[in-house]
């Protein structure tokens, strides 16, 4: 295994732990010893956990940036962030409120640099034919660690076991420091992408757009099933001895996490190989609201755990989807860090806003919180799936070869490579008369003016844009939305650049040699990174 693959799984281990296991599981038992209320509603708890996230968030976003710019500084982004981690980890055993407030603080910092760059590193040294295999060995790693904190200080008898279980994380980060130490020295940082990636570039992909809300939705249902379900947890009652050892709500965290690693040893070979991603992802969606109904079902320990069981496979198809592999596929490579911080900032979102949704429910209907946050969840899971119809499946690499602007006349005035030179013994003024002919052919026959917009050979497409006097094609692999919308962008701004070129023009090709900046703005952001070895 390369010395890339194992600091991968390596970032991706420890960051979830951190995340799941620390922030989600033991965090509020830690907060319960902070004393300071602020009112009835408002209380340090509330405060901290809001900073936590917020810090996390706004140094995410700045790590993405970072990495984006200067991809050789990821290696020191991550060193500084596991090491502030690991001493955050240490201090909230403190007995001061206010070392312990400072410690969550810090540690919302340090999860931001993680998460952006443990992304970076998964965008950056996964293959295609790999990357579910890859996040899925950090997920089996990160899962198989929290069954073992857990189940090992719940049978235990160590009286500060939620202190014990910061400093099995962090003597954990240790280990994995001085791994990363050792392997970052051996691999190399990635070079940024021909054409630089503006954020405003990001930011208008619809593609993107669709799954970030998709992201966001499905973790704020995530958000509303830890807390009510934890919430329910507490009022069942529990006879059988062996599971009288166990903490309620621990033992359904160890359950999900139990699930997720048995799901997760195989859920990357099938996504890897099926690329049945969305329809995956979907049941995914379905099964966290599930989850809910089960335990709403009856208040007994069996439904409980059926409903952790559903919730823990569900978490291991997302871990390989949305939360990783999608992202991947949709960045260029001088994007990653910025992909990844959006996407981990929806989830950041999405839990913190579905948590506090949870609370409203409890507070509001205790005894029926669950049945409401069920029934919501399944509308909401509706909600979530709605974007993915807009989108295609990011498992087949997007490849365009050749962008050709025909005059009405049927010849090629310029035409643009992408990549490589593609040999082809046809000559660009015949594919330009061929596509004009074929269009011209399909309006006299139908007896209209409008003109040829799609023409498909196997699994390959030529898409084209037209306009009074000009049209613009392009070839690609598969009927991507988005390669029309910015085809349909090109055509006009390389109509309003050349307007008058256009409209007198006499077979000089040189007039239009500019055209490339047109095309690299537009369309360079859509181009997948390359494989880096």
């Amino acid at each position: 295994m390369r010395a890339s693959s194992v600091l991968t799984i390596i970032s991706i281990t420890i960051t979830w732990l951190i995340t799941a296991l620390v922030l989600l599981v033991y965090s509020f038992d830690y907060l319960e010893l902070i004393n300071v209320d602020y009112g009835e509603f408002v209380d340090l708890k509330t405060i901290l956990l809001f900073l936590t996230a917020t810090c996390a968030i706004l140094t995410l976003l700045v790590t993405g940036y970072i990495i984006d710019k200067k991809p050789d500084k990821i290696h020191l982004i991550f060193g500084i962030s596991l090491s502030i981690a690991i001493i955050s980890l240490i201090l909230i055993g403190s007995s001061s409120d206010l070392v312990i407030g400072l410690a969550f603080i810090t540690l919302g910092i340090s999860l931001g640099g993680l998460t952006g760059a443990s992304g970076a590193y998964y965008g950056g040294y996964t293959k295609r034919i790999n990357r579910g295999k890859t996040y899925s060995a950090g997920i089996a790693l990160f899962t198989l660690f929290s069954v073992i904190i857990i189940g090992f200080l719940n049978i235990s008898d160590i009286e500060n076991s939620t202190q014990t279980a910061m400093y099995m994380i962090a003597l954990i980060g240790i280990v994995f420091l001085i791994m990363f130490l050792f392997l970052s020295r051996k691999v190399e940082h990635w070079k940024n992408d021909k054409w630089p990636t503006k954020l405003r570039q990001i930011i208008d992909r619809k593609t993107l757009q669709s799954y970030l809300l998709t992201h966001f939705i499905l973790y704020f249902m995530i958000g509303v099933a830890i807390q009510t379900i934890s919430a329910t947890g507490k009022l069942i009652s529990v006879e059988n001895e062996f599971l009288l050892q166990f903490d309620i709500v621990d033992l359904f965290w160890l359950i999900v996490f139990l699930f997720d690693f048995i799901v997760s040893l195989f859920a990357g070979n099938i996504i890897d190989a099926r690329r049945m991603r969305k329809i995956i992802l979907i049941v995914s969606i379905y099964g966290i609201a599930l989850a809910i109904i089960v335990s709403g079902i009856a208040n007994t320990i069996a439904f409980y755990l059926i409903s952790a069981a559903l919730m823990g496979g569900s978490f291991a198809f997302i871990h390989v989807t949305i939360d990783s592999a999608i992202w991947a596929d949709l960045s260029p490579r001088d994007a990653l860090g910025r992909y990844f911080s959006l996407g981990f900032t929806t989830l950041i979102l999405g839990v913190s806003l579905g948590y506090s949704f949870g609370l409203l429910l409890n507070f509001l209907w205790l005894d029926q919180a669950i049945n409401i946050a069920g029934l919501i969840l399944i509308l909401v899971a509706s909600l979530s799936m709605f974007p993915l119809f807009f989108v295609s499946d990011t498992a087949k690499p997007l490849d365009f070869s050749l962008l050709l602007t025909i005059m009405r006349d049927g010849l090629p005035c310029y035409a643009y490579n992408f990549g490589k030179e593609r040999k082809t013994k046809i000559e660009l003024p015949m594919l330009a008369g061929a596509l004009q002919a074929i269009s011209t052919f399909m309006s006299e026959t139908i007896g209209n003016d409008s003109q040829l917009n799609l023409v498909q050979h196997g699994d390959y497409l030529i898409i084209s844009e037209w306009n009074k006097n000009i049209t613009a094609a392009i070839f690609v692999n598969k009927g991507d939305t988005e390669i029309r919308l910015k085809l349909r962008k090109f055509l006009k701004l390389f109509i309003k650049k050349y307007q008058s070129e256009i409209e007198e023009w006499y077979g000089d090709l040189s007039h239009f040699q500019e055209a490339d900046n047109i095309v690299e703005d537009v369309f360079g952001p859509l181009l997948p990174a390359e494989d880096f070895y």
